[in-house]
Protein backbone atom coordinates (compact mmCIF):
# COMPACT_ATOMS: atom_id res chain seq x y z
CA UNK A 1 0.00 0.00 0.00
CA UNK A 2 1.07 3.08 -0.79
CA UNK A 3 0.14 6.16 0.86
CA UNK A 4 0.17 9.82 -0.65
CA UNK A 5 -0.48 13.07 0.67
CA UNK A 6 -4.13 14.28 1.47
CA UNK A 7 -6.69 16.50 -0.20
CA UNK A 8 -9.65 18.26 1.21
CA UNK A 9 -12.93 19.14 -0.70
CA UNK A 10 -15.76 21.22 0.21
CA UNK A 11 -19.43 20.99 -1.11
CA UNK A 12 -22.45 22.27 -0.12
CA UNK A 13 -25.82 20.32 0.88
CA UNK A 14 -29.08 22.38 -0.27
CA UNK A 15 -32.09 21.24 1.55
CA UNK A 16 -35.30 20.75 -0.69
CA UNK A 17 -38.56 21.06 0.99
CA UNK A 18 -40.13 17.59 1.09
CA UNK A 19 -43.80 18.84 0.80
CA UNK A 20 -42.90 20.84 -2.40
CA UNK A 21 -40.73 17.47 -3.24
CA UNK A 22 -44.01 14.93 -2.98
CA UNK A 23 -46.86 17.12 -3.31
CA UNK A 24 -46.99 16.47 -7.33
CA UNK A 25 -47.10 12.46 -5.99
CA UNK A 26 -49.56 13.44 -3.41
CA UNK A 27 -51.64 15.50 -6.53
CA UNK A 28 -51.53 12.66 -8.66
CA UNK A 29 -53.14 9.88 -6.19
CA UNK A 30 -55.48 12.28 -5.41
CA UNK A 31 -56.67 13.29 -8.88
CA UNK A 32 -56.55 9.46 -9.16
CA UNK A 33 -59.22 8.87 -6.36
CA UNK A 34 -61.19 11.50 -8.08
CA UNK A 35 -61.20 9.66 -11.93
CA UNK A 36 -62.30 6.64 -9.74
CA UNK A 37 -64.98 8.14 -8.11
CA UNK A 38 -65.93 9.47 -11.62
CA UNK A 39 -65.67 6.16 -13.14
CA UNK A 40 -68.28 4.59 -9.86
CA UNK A 41 -71.09 7.01 -10.25
CA UNK A 42 -74.24 7.12 -12.52
CA UNK A 43 -74.24 10.93 -11.75
CA UNK A 44 -73.13 12.73 -14.70
CA UNK A 45 -73.03 16.22 -12.98
CA UNK A 46 -71.19 14.47 -10.07
CA UNK A 47 -68.57 12.73 -12.84
CA UNK A 48 -67.85 15.71 -14.64
CA UNK A 49 -66.84 17.87 -11.30
CA UNK A 50 -64.77 14.95 -10.23
CA UNK A 51 -63.25 14.84 -13.83
CA UNK A 52 -62.53 18.80 -13.27
CA UNK A 53 -60.80 18.00 -9.76
CA UNK A 54 -58.48 15.88 -11.38
CA UNK A 55 -57.45 17.71 -13.93
CA UNK A 56 -56.78 20.85 -12.13
CA UNK A 57 -54.47 18.30 -9.68
CA UNK A 58 -53.02 16.80 -12.42
CA UNK A 59 -51.93 20.29 -14.55
CA UNK A 60 -50.73 21.20 -10.29
CA UNK A 61 -48.41 18.38 -10.44
CA UNK A 62 -47.10 18.92 -13.55
CA UNK A 63 -46.59 22.24 -13.29
CA UNK A 64 -44.39 21.42 -10.03
CA UNK A 65 -42.70 19.00 -12.76
CA UNK A 66 -41.44 21.06 -15.23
Amino acid sequence: MVWSSFATTTFTVECVNPIEVFMPVANYHLAQTHIDNANKTGNPIYANNELMKAISLLNEALEKLG
